[in-house]
């Protein structure tokens, strides 16, 4: 996988191909029930500010118990993506896994509604129903597994702000100085207007000439 965008479909979202659902009706209360999927998902995620490049697959295992009104799903994913390391801009590959909980209510009165829906692990459904699409909770799942920040290493150097080259691969002089060259050019705009600007009048005492 490369890093060009190209081609590549932007995912928001999840993907409309994916459907995971649960065939709850016939569960019977306090007893694990196991399901297992294989999510296509092929493009690029645009995260805090990164992008993650996806060419591959999603493997994705739920255990679900039923407790009378409520149905308790632990989703699990795993995953292989890529990102631009945040410092050196080289390629990560890098791998996802995440597990989540979430409790899927259909019986409730207005004040347990409002507390579901503040709680992100509170999915709220129609009273009665019989089957779930966990396919959102997936996603999110798997969102919430994408670093805040990548990184190739932890003591990754880098790229030189002033002429551009690796640092972990290469050594530029450009910090030696401890001066950045693209100020010396303000320097020397500035050392042509200070003639002018003395024969405007001032003491080297800070005095006003009369």
């Amino acid at each position: 996988m490369g890093f060009s965008e190209g081609n590549r479909q932007r995912i928001d979202s999840r993907p409309q191909n994916w459907n995971c659902p649960v065939q709850t009706g016939q569960f019977e209360s306090g007893k694990n029930y196991e399901f297992l999927w294989i999510l296509p998902l092929q493009g690029y995620v645009p995260f805090g500010g990164q992008t993650f490049f996806f060419d591959g697959e999603v493997e994705t295992e739920a255990t679900v118990e039923r407790h009378r009104e409520r149905v308790i799903i632990d989703i699990k994913i795993k995953a292989k993506g890529e990102a631009a390391c945040s410092r050196c801009l080289e390629k990560v590959e890098l791998a996802f896994d995440n597990e989540f909980r979430y409790f899927y209510v259909s019986s409730f009165d207005e004040s347990e509604k409002e507390a579901a829906e503040s709680d992100e692990h509170t999915v709220l459904t129609s009273k009665n129903t019989t089957s779930i699409d966990i396919a959102d909770q997936v996603w999110e799942t798997l969102v919430m597994a994408l670093p805040e920040k990548v990184l190739c290493r932890e003591d990754c150097k880098g790229i030189c702000p002033v002429c551009g080259s690796n640092r972990n691969y290469e050594n530029c002089s450009c910090g030696e100085s401890g001066r950045d060259p693209r100020l010396d050019v303000l320097a020397d705009i500035l050392s042509e207007k200070k003639p002018e600007d003395d024969r405007k009048g001032g003491t080297e005492h800070g005095g006003t000439q009369k």
